[in-house]
């Protein structure tokens, strides 16, 4: 699969570009860098699922040092080093020199950051049209894609947060962990 090289076809003078995949043949995940053309020099956040060949990303992830003045959803990033093969995703965030390294399987995927120093660290993930939960342990939620269709995600991060907050109405809300009851 080293020799797939994803960037082939992607400028066209009379059609839609085509964008350059992270996808396992025959597998349900794939991603790609959500941008507003192939040659654009800004990512839209990290997408977390493509449910079409030419349509948005499902879920966004957007890695951070510091919190931005104006909240938005997805951050807007500028990039370099970008590396795309059919099993992975490797960039830089120049903002704040984030390393970003996606692996998939046929299945699921899994990010990798490594943030410069020793400085708090922030992941928001962005569901356009649905929800995210937290439980204590890992982020789950879903999203309404069209015609009766939803996807689900279930993200366990290595680390646990200090601190889980919901962007309402241009504010962070805290999150309350509600703990499931279990029977006796």
């Amino acid at each position: 699969m080293d020799y797939v090289n994803p960037y082939m076809g992607n400028i066209s003078h009379l059609l839609v570009p085509t964008y350059p995949t992270v996808h396992l043949p025959n597998s349900i995940l794939r991603v790609y860098p959500e941008r507003g053309d192939f040659t654009s020099d800004r990512l839209y956040g990290l997408p977390l699922i493509v449910t079409s060949h030419r349509g948005s990303s499902a879920f966004n992830l957007s890695p951070m040092l510091q919190l931005p003045k104006e909240l938005k959803p997805v951050q807007l990033y500028s990039y370099d080093q970008e590396e795309i093969k059919p099993y992975r995703y490797a960039v830089v965030l120049d903002q704040e020199d984030i390393k970003v390294d996606y692996a998939l399987s046929h299945q699921s995927g899994m990010y990798t950051f490594t943030f410069p120093g020793a400085a708090a660290k922030y992941l928001q993930f962005n569901s356009r049209d649905g929800e995210l939960n937290w439980d204590g342990q890992a982020l789950s939620g879903s999203q309404e894609i069209g015609n009766g269709t939803r996807v689900y995600i279930y993200a366990v991060p290595e680390i646990k947060p200090s601190v889980v907050s919901k962007l309402q109405e241009n504010s962070w809300k805290k999150v309350q962990v509600q703990k499931a009851e279990m029977p006796v």
